[in-house]
């Protein structure tokens, strides 16, 4: 990531939500740039950095998901921190802790919670020769166009694939960079 480069999730926090997590990691040396875990049940969001292989130190901050409720979470890398917006409102601003965070290449997602689709918006979009760029996203009430993302999970921008901790370690993984 670069400084202007946005990661946003969209999905719904399940009906027996208990703990959702989004974390920003380089996976060459898994160091953490932010750790973002809401944990439903305690009412709060948990903010944090592991880097060389400790974590750094929490930040709280109010949780506004809602078991049940849509929800779109983006962080946007400043110079200094990462700003989070929640349903299009700040939420909360988190000071970058390591030096490598151009270096986050993976986004992770676990928890109870059904992820529509994740997209890296990037400030420099890089020139592909090999497909022209993405369409926009559909607006809400209108359908998706197939094979465009709009959580059918085939292609576009997300997997609509469904995450939960109950079951046996799922979680997401994406690769995509800017």
């Amino acid at each position: 990531m670069e400084v202007g480069d946005r990661f946003v999730v969209n999905g719904v926090v399940n009906q027996a939500a208990g703990i959702v997590r989004i974390n920003l990691a380089n996976n060459q040396t898994n160091d953490i740039a932010i750790h973002m875990r809401a944990d439903i049940h305690l009412n709060r969001f948990i903010w944090d950095s592991f880097i060389n292989g400790q974590w750094t130190g929490q930040e709280h901050s109010p949780l506004p998901y809602r078991a049940g409720q849509p929800y779109e979470v983006s962080m946007e890398l400043t110079q200094t921190t990462f700003e989070i917006n929640f349903n299009g409102n700040h939420l909360y601003s988190y000071r970058k802790r390591t030096p490598s965070y151009h270096q986050t290449s993976t986004a992770q997602l676990f928890g109870t919670h059904t992820t529509n689709w994740i997209e890296l918006v990037c400030k420099n979009s890089p020139v592909t020769p090999t497909r022209p760029p993405r369409p926009p996203r559909p607006s809400p009430g209108r359908p998706p166009r197939p094979g465009h993302g709009g959580g059918n999970g085939y292609g576009g921008h997300g997997h609509g694939r469904r995450y939960d901790d109950n079951s046996s370690g799922s979680s997401s993984s994406s690769d995509e960079s800017c």
